[in-house]
């Protein structure tokens, strides 16, 4: 339950939002920054930026050991605002800039270590872009990724395929994803309970299977139901008080 804060002083801070004081504080020297937190090794943290020569870096750290970064990596040397969007599923980071007509994207391994894929060019610059949840790629496609991307005047989808001749579902592109149900109550996560994200299979024969854990969510319709038993009751009683 951690979070990363990105500050103006080329720092970040890292905490627990639970708590008023900071874990702990990194000097990233970050024009701009962005964390984002991953699992592969051990535990760990991207963090992407401005450097002082102009271009954009990302810096992956073990959270172990948060005095300097295990890999450093120039990206480009475009001077835009940098997005980015990590998927934990593939262990993929896209990386693009405000005002660049590029999408890097690069693989992370269990080791460490991360490996350049591919990019996706364009003939105009992004003013940025926003990436769907996994469950909803079409894997009969092979599609691992579904974005917009926001042009100044349209908003184009491109969608991120991994090329396949079979029409099987493909297990090593598609594990288990985020099912979008909350795995705690607030109640229980302000008392500082932790709990892995819900995760929901992407296979085709397990798409009616229920979702194990997590926490229900009142619908409208079970809040009018509840709303009606309790004036059910208050009637009722009120009933009972009356014939006394």
């Amino acid at each position: 339950s951690m979070a990363a804060a990105a500050l103006s002083n080329k720092t970040s801070v890292l905490y627990d939002p639970r708590t008023s004081k900071p874990a702990h504080t990194l000097k990233t020297g970050f024009k701009n920054a962005k964390n984002i937190f991953h699992d592969n090794v051990g535990s760990g943290m991207f963090g992407v930026g401005g450097s002082k020569m102009g271009c954009h870096e990302y810096h992956i750290y073990d959270m172990k050991k948060l005095s300097e970064p295990v890999t450093e990596f120039e990206v480009d040397d475009s001077a835009g605002m940098i997005c980015t969007y990590y998927d934990p599923d593939t262990k993929m980071l896209y990386l693009g800039s405000k005002g660049g007509s590029q999408i890097k994207y690069f693989e992370l391994d269990n080791n460490g270590a991360m490996h350049k894929l591919s990019l996706h060019s364009m003939s105009t610059g992004i003013k940025g872009f926003f990436f769907f949840p996994k469950l909803m790629c079409n894997w009969k496609e092979c599609v691992i990724a579904k974005s917009f991307m926001l042009f100044r005047d349209l908003i184009q989808p491109v969608d991120f395929i991994v090329p396949r001749k079979s029409q099987l579902f493909a297990k090593d592109l598609y594990p288990a994803a985020y099912a979008g149900v909350p795995s705690l109550t607030g109640a229980q996560w302000l008392s500082g309970e932790n709990k892995d994200p819900v995760l929901k299979s992407m296979d085709p024969k397990k798409k009616d299977e229920k979702v194990g854990g997590g926490v229900k969510i009142q619908t409208k319709a079970d809040l009018i139901a509840e709303n009606k038993k309790l004036k059910e009751k208050i009637k009722e009683l009120e009933a009972k008080l009356a014939a006394k």
